[in-house]
């Protein structure tokens, strides 16, 4: 029989291996792209609540690794009305 879709499910095959394998060769991108995503959340911060809430929730993103926990702390950034109630819902 012949290869009907002329190879292309190699070439899948093989983008889907480099991206999944991409995280473990590429450190300095993750890390690029956590700081980039803080940067963000910290922007946000300091539009609703002002400069020195934003720089007291710094501390609270440097530990941030889970893109998932940081979309949950910018989620707060916009349901929260007081800086005391962004920080009672994420710490610090």
């Amino acid at each position: 029989d012949e290869d009907v879709d002329g190879g292309r499910d190699d070439v899948r095959e093989s983008q889907g291996d480099a991206r999944a394998g991409s995280p473990r060769r590429c450190p300095e991108g993750l890390e690029r792209g956590r700081a980039e995503g803080r940067a963000l959340v910290g922007r946000l911060a300091t539009r609703k609540f002002g400069a020195e809430t934003a720089e007291q929730l710094f501390r609270v993103l440097e530990d941030i690794e889970d893109p998932e926990r940081l979309a949950e702390v910018a989620d707060a950034i916009i349901d929260c009305d007081s800086d005391a109630e962004l920080f009672a819902r994420v710490g610090g």
